[in-house]
């Protein structure tokens, strides 16, 4: 059906499109960090949809890395530009990281998708509901970078929506606090009583919530330049209760 190109991870949102994507038989690039272990067995389970599966060790904060990743995967129809790094503890991030890394590599990767450009295509930008609902509450700055980024990719995604009207459709998914494999027991209770009073679900976002508004994206030639949140009401409560 397809080829697509799902960057930086192998667990979580980005496994759960991944497979999604290889149900409905994309070929399927991935690329990984360190963890080689983990996307051998992804590439496993993926092989079993009869999909071609590609996973490539790159780190975003690499220049040579992303360009070597496009070298590998040619022909590609969908980029799902969902950013992370060999920097994976939030101790680690400066302010400047992390709002210029988060936005540059999904600038960066997007940009050389674009240049390879022969037919039409697909752009999806992992995104956040941080980019409405401010979390300055947590008085932590690379938090405040952090919903600054989001705002930054949404801006971005809608700017090449509009410039490459026609030939590429552009999204961002938004979700809310999603259940990935870095979310531990003690993570889940500290939340309990935030996503009770804010939310109408209840619960965390199972990422292949994500993958299914995802595919439907995809899927639909008349959606382009949204930013479409995933939040269980979380962003209206929160405006309920600040008013």
């Amino acid at each position: 059906m397809g080829k697509a190109l799902i960057t930086w991870w192998t667990k979580g949102i980005g496994f759960a499109i991944a497979k999604k994507l290889a149900q409905k038989w994309y070929d399927i690039c991935i690329t990984y960090l360190h963890d080689q272990e983990n996307a051998d067995n992804v590439v496993q389970e993926l092989l079993v949809f009869w999909v071609n599966v590609l996973a490539i060790e790159a780190d975003s904060w690499n220049e040579n890395d992303l360009k070597n990743v496009f070298d590998q995967c040619d022909k590609i129809d969908v980029l799902i530009n969902n950013i992370w790094s060999s920097k994976s503890d939030p101790k680690e991030w400066e302010r400047e990281d992390m709002f210029n890394h988060h936005l540059m590599w999904t600038v960066n990767s997007t940009e050389l998708f674009i240049s390879q450009l022969i037919w039409e295509w697909t752009i999806i930008n992992i995104s956040s509901i941080a980019w409405i609902n401010p979390w300055a509450w947590h008085k932590c700055m690379r938090l405040e970078a952090y919903c600054c980024m989001k705002a930054a990719v949404n801006m971005y995604t809608k700017i090449c929506a509009s410039k490459f009207a026609g030939k590429v459709w552009v999204n961002a998914i938004a979700p809310w606090n999603t259940l990935t494999p870095s979310r531990n027991e003690k993570d889940k209770e500290s939340i309990a009583e935030h996503r009770k009073r804010n939310t109408c679900i209840w619960r965390l976002i199972d990422p292949d919530e994500v993958a299914n508004i995802t595919y439907a994206v995809i899927g639909n030639n008349w959606i382009t330049w949204q930013i479409i949140t995933i939040d269980g009401w979380e962003v209206a409560r929160w405006y309920e209760k600040n008013e």
